[in-house]
């Protein structure tokens, strides 16, 4: 009796800090305010009421529909339990400036918030589609900023912002994005940038405002910027030592590709990592790259393809030079050691101890595959393994995340060429706790010797074995799904199948072999879920090189862990998928009251393919729930 009492406290415990961990709100158009917001069904209606009561840890999750902004200046997040807004569909948009200010979105006085995939669009006075100010440590990412009167997306005093995968277009008055004031370490990247009245990326460190005026190791990258009006395609003003790569900036009219200056910021941007940008100025643009005295300062220029058709302006316009490298660049025959307003050719600017490696380019045609259209690079193209691994320590992979070297050698500009390869393989291993047998670490195949293993994939419905005999011939544990993730942005999928988990740990294809994905060699976060075991994920990128087969073992090392749990070690240097999740959440991974719950609808069913057997013995019984009890209140740090 008295370990029964103890194990009913425990999970009281448990249940408990479960619901103190976060709270899960629901906004939709057929909402009431008055609800409890907890599920779709008695959801709230307007955005602001859930800004209201949501403290560090809640999500808030937002059906498809049209909606009213909202002025978020309360309840901080914590760094392993910020406040999200997540759009649940591709449709959530604000048609409405918030209840403060003329912006659709409003992030004030509060960190560690996450604002995901909302559209904002119009707003109109002073608006911006989104606006975070006063705030660090807080993502902007999914969003789409179309319209607005002043900006798309604008930041200022925000330390460690993150603004990613988003599409800012057709500001009225100003820039696509601006991160302004002392923000440093801010990272852009994913972007997309077009058709905005002035700048397309603007950093501008405002010493006036207040602050040391100045933005302290930006990271801007990956970002596509074209047809923009005014200033510069990317604008550093009081910037030190940012870098940016892998940027693709074509036509912004009147503008450099990219300028480092200084006008409001404290100092002249200056000690930048200028690398595999590929950028093509309008015959109304101005330079390539502008650098103002000083901004040479400890500067390096590699690896990037820029081509000019204004008149007379090129490539590079450096004031000053000491201190200045730059190399193994595709440019045209138009440079300038002295700033705007006189050129020199290659081979002068060369003389002077500059990009002694570089080429003069040849026609746009010969370099491009499509020039206006696609920048990717011709297979013959003279910037095909013509670049310097000076870069390698930032530049890892493309625009495209292709692995960079891809070839003999690093390409110039902002794309890798992907020769013909053939596909990675992948063999990976892992256990799940339930089916476990830790003295031998192998598991039971109980489901398939029962004969209720599915034909068909629990997870997508369209993965069946290619033989189904398999399913009697090989020790299939369970179906698992796999996916490969972007090896900078980790929540976004490259690929992914449903596959055959072995006793041994190994996972096979449907047709009994090595994963294949089709994908292009790269650098890959590695992603497993299990119907009723929390999800894993590998710690690192791995590479996948064409032809080679990747192997990664789960059960040999614990997994990706962020903010929560990783894997269990069930003996010394024995790892294996925690039990219990079998209903998932639309917030994350977790182990909670909804698996005690599925465990109860489903209790005193034998033989059959179901959730609740969480040891997988094909029988829902006691034994299920007890085994499932220590385990309550895990989550996982992998992102959904």
């Amino acid at each position: 009796m008295k370990h029964l009492k103890l194990l009913l406290a425990i999970c009281l415990v448990s249940i408990v800090l479960q619901f103190a961990k976060a709270t899960d709100y629901y906004v939709s158009n057929g909402g009431n305010d008055s609800n409890s917001g907890l599920s779709l069904s008695s959801a709230f209606l307007t955005l602001e009421h859930a800004s209201d009561i949501v403290i560090a840890g809640d999500n808030v999750f937002v059906a498809d529909g049209n909606y009213v902004g909202f002025d978020h200046r309360g309840a901080s997040g914590t760094a392993g339990s910020p406040i999200t807004f997540k759009a649940l569909g591709n449709n959530v948009r604000i048609v409405q400036s918030g209840p403060v200010r003329d912006d659709g979105i409003n992030i004030e006085g509060t960190d560690f918030i996450v604002i995901d995939g909302f559209i904002s669009n119009n707003m109109p006075g002073s608006g911006n589609g989104i606006r975070v100010v006063l705030a660090n440590n807080c993502v902007i990412r999914n969003c789409t900023c179309d319209g607005n009167a002043e900006r798309g997306i604008f930041t200022g005093f925000t330390d460690d912002i993150l603004i990613e995968n988003n599409v800012c277009t057709n500001a009225i008055d100003e820039h696509g994005i601006y991160v302004s004031n002392s923000s440093d370490r801010p990272i852009i990247r994913y972007n997309t940038c077009y058709g905005n009245n002035n700048i397309g990326i603007h950093m501008n460190a405002d010493a006036s405002i207040g602050g040391d005026g100045i933005i302290s190791d930006a990271k801007v990258y990956n970002n596509i910027i074209y047809n923009n009006g005014g200033g510069a395609g990317i604008n550093m003003d009081g910037l030190q030592n940012p870098v940016v790569y892998n940027n693709l900036i074509y036509n912004n009219h009147y503008s450099q590709g990219i300028a480092l200056f200084q006008q409001d910021g404290a100092i002249v941007t200056n000690g930048a990592k200028i690398f595999n940008n590929t950028i093509v100025v309008p015959s109304d643009g101005r330079w390539g790259i502008l650098l103002k005295n000083g901004a040479n300062q400890n500067t390096e220029i590699y690896n990037n393809i820029i081509i000019n058709q204004h008149a007379w302006r090129g490539c590079i316009a450096a004031e000053s030079t000491s201190q200045l490298s730059c190399d193994y660049n595709i440019l045209n025959d138009k440079m300038s050691a002295s700033g705007d307003g006189s050129t020199i050719s290659l081979s002068a600017w060369q003389a002077l101890g500059f990009d002694g490696n570089s080429q003069l380019a040849n026609g746009e045609s010969f370099i491009f595959v499509a020039p206006g259209a696609d920048y990717q690079l011709l297979p013959t193209g003279q910037a095909v393994d013509a670049g310097t691994n000076l870069v390698s320590s930032l530049v890892m992979d493309d625009l495209l995340g292709v692995a960079r070297p891809n070839g003999s050698g690093f390409d110039i500009g902002a794309y890798e060429l992907v020769t013909s390869f053939a596909s990675p393989l992948l063999d990976v291993r892992l256990l799940l706790e339930g089916p476990l047998n830790v003295g031998n670490a192998t598991m039971y195949d109980s489901l398939r010797r029962f004969g209720i293993l599915p034909l068909l994939d629990p997870y997508s419905g369209t993965f069946t074995p290619s033989d189904p005999s398999i399913l009697n011939t090989l020790p299939i544990v369970d179906w698992v799904w796999v996916e490969l993730r972007d090896a900078d942005f980790p929540t976004t999928q490259i690929a992914s199948q449903a596959a055959l988990l072995l006793t041994n740990g190994s996972v096979i294809s449907v047709d009994g072999l090595p994963i294949d994905f089709g994908i292009s060699p790269g650098n890959y976060f590695l992603f497993v879920k299990h119907r009723n075991h929390l999800a894993v994920m590998s710690p690192q990128p791995l590479s996948f090189v064409g032809g080679q087969t990747t192997v990664f073992d789960f059960s040999a090392q614990n997994s990706f862990q962020g903010t929560g749990a990783g894997s269990m070690e069930v003996a010394t240097g024995v790892w294996a998928l925690y039990m219990g999740d079998g209903q998932e959440d639309p917030s994350g991974y977790d182990i909670s009251v909804n698996d005690k719950l599925l465990w109860n609808t489903q209790n005193g069913n034998f033989l059959k393919y179901l959730n609740g057997d969480f040891n997988m013995d094909g029988d829902i019984n006691g034994l299920d729930n007890i085994l499932l009890s220590p385990n309550f209140g895990v989550f996982s740090g992998v992102p959904k």
